[in-house]
């Protein structure tokens, strides 16, 4: 992400300080970067379960239905992983198959693209497995989250 920002700020520079010299192909890389950039942080966030959630919902559930629920939860985002995981090699592999490139001048082969989808869906189903393990063998806590706080 940070390599994406910097090229995004040498092209706008350039396009300033010398037009006729700035780079026209950084615009696809930023693309493919910051996409793989975002996949690849799946896995970590499922993990540590700072994912979009109904914590509103969670904290007025006693605690063992909100420990069930939880690891529910993590089931059923580990189920949805594989089943991106599938259909996103599905795409890749087609793209790699037909020879897919990008429109652009740099004729990107798209099978790199479309692959962060299926290895960011895998890291994503990993992180919910190793979660939901974590709370089945933990057990549930009595304590009552705090609003907006991680469980």
């Amino acid at each position: 992400m940070g390599a994406a920002m910097a090229l995004v700020f040498y092209t706008v520079l350039m396009r300033y300080v010398s037009p006729a010299n700035a780079p026209r192909f950084t615009d696809e890389i930023v693309v493919y970067a910051v996409m793989w950039a975002v996949m690849l942080a799946w896995g970590g966030v499922s993990r540590s379960r700072n994912h979009v959630r109904a914590d509103l919902v969670l904290h007025v559930m006693p605690p063992r239905l909100r420990h069930l629920s939880e690891i529910a939860a993590n089931v059923v985002g580990f189920a949805f992983a594989l089943f991106l995981g599938w259909f996103g090699y599905l795409v890749a592999y087609e793209a790699w198959d037909f020879g897919d490139l990008s429109p652009t001048n740099i004729r990107f082969p798209l099978w790199v693209y479309y692959s962060a989808l299926p290895i960011g869906a895998l890291l994503m189903a990993l992180g919910h497995a190793r979660a939901a393990m974590e709370m089945i063998v933990d057990g549930p806590t009595d304590e009552k989250p705090q609003i907006g706080e991680e469980i």
